[in-house]
């Protein structure tokens, strides 16, 4: 089912930090707008039409995704940035990424919030296994709308993946972490789980990205996964973040790499990358303050799609 959504709600809301189910709107009229206005740099649409329970996977209760698209956009094909949300397998909440696609959908972007396998995820093994496991159902995300592109109208060469707090570590892991990167236990235990890639549908197609948009996210372990000649990285994070700190930290006995260490690490590998760093913000700041940081986001985008 479609709804839309008027661009004149959304940058109201953009000014709060607490993200709200989205009510039905009457449709909006709106026209192609005029080529004066420069692609994602200048917001091009009124309107918003949202498709809700999309089934992107082989599981129908898990793989749904919540598709944004500007209403009154006729191009054959069209950037995609796919956000998966938070919770710590918990069960990801769709609306807390509200706010982001709502931004970022009218300057042309279609915009893709996806739901993950939620399971136990108690430190040790069963973490491990989810972490694979949501890693798998991000590059499933990304094979969707390269099988589904004429349906959705999609420039495959251009799709974008991310997402919130455990979705932001998801796709991190599905952007940088390749198979033959890794050693031979950690190999072994990612095929008894179903390999990388996973088997959660439309095998045959790249789960490649061009970029990654990491909101109070982060990485376990190591960094040496981002090389040069990989995708760009925007991160924004909350500098009072206590769920997942911006800079390096250890938990429960891991390491785990915030957002300063992994866009240092970008720049030392000479790719493309950005980080906003929301002063005095918690863990929610960067998902429900997108106003903060739209105008830095699409020139990450914008630069990469025409790269």
């Amino acid at each position: 089912m479609k709804r839309l959504v008027p661009y004149l709600l959304i940058t109201l809301a953009a000014g709060f930090t607490s993200c709200s189910d989205d009510n039905d709107q009457p449709p909006v009229k709106n026209d192609e707008p005029s080529s004066t206005v420069e692609w994602y740099t200048d917001v091009r649409f009124d309107s918003i039409s949202v498709t809700e329970n999309v089934q992107y996977g082989i599981d129908g209760s898990s793989h749904l995704m919540r598709i944004y698209e500007p209403v009154g956009d006729t191009r054959p094909e069209r950037p995609v940035l796919i956000l998966l949300g938070g919770g710590a397998f918990q069960g990801s909440n769709l609306d807390y990424l509200t706010p982001l696609a709502q931004a970022v959908c009218p300057y042309g972007i279609v915009v893709g919030v996806a739901r993950y396998r939620s399971g136990p995820s108690s430190p040790g093994l069963e973490a491990q296994t989810m972490i694979i496991k949501g890693q798998q159902d991000s590059r499933a995300a990304v094979r969707f709308f390269k099988e589904a592109a004429k349906t959705w109208r999609v420039d495959t060469t251009n799709i974008f993946n991310g997402g919130n707090g455990t979705g932001a570590f998801l796709s991190l892991f599905s952007t940088y972490v390749q198979e033959n990167e890794l050693d031979s236990d950690a190999l072994k235990f990612v095929n008894s789980v179903g390999g990388l890639e996973g088997a959660q549908g439309n095998p045959g197609h790249s789960s490649e990205v061009k970029g990654v948009v990491a909101l109070a996210g982060g990485m376990y372990s190591s960094l040496n996964f981002i090389g040069s000649g990989e995708p760009g990285v925007f991160a924004v994070h909350g500098t009072n973040d206590t769920e997942v700190n911006y800079d390096t930290e250890t938990s429960n006995g891991i390491q785990v790499f915030g957002s300063k260490p992994i866009t240092e690490k970008a720049a030392a590998e000479g790719l493309p990358q950005k980080l906003i760093l929301i002063q005095g913000g918690g863990h929610d700041a960067p998902r429900s303050q997108p106003s903060v940081y739209i105008k830095d986001l699409m020139a990450f985008l914008k630069a990469r799609i025409e790269d």
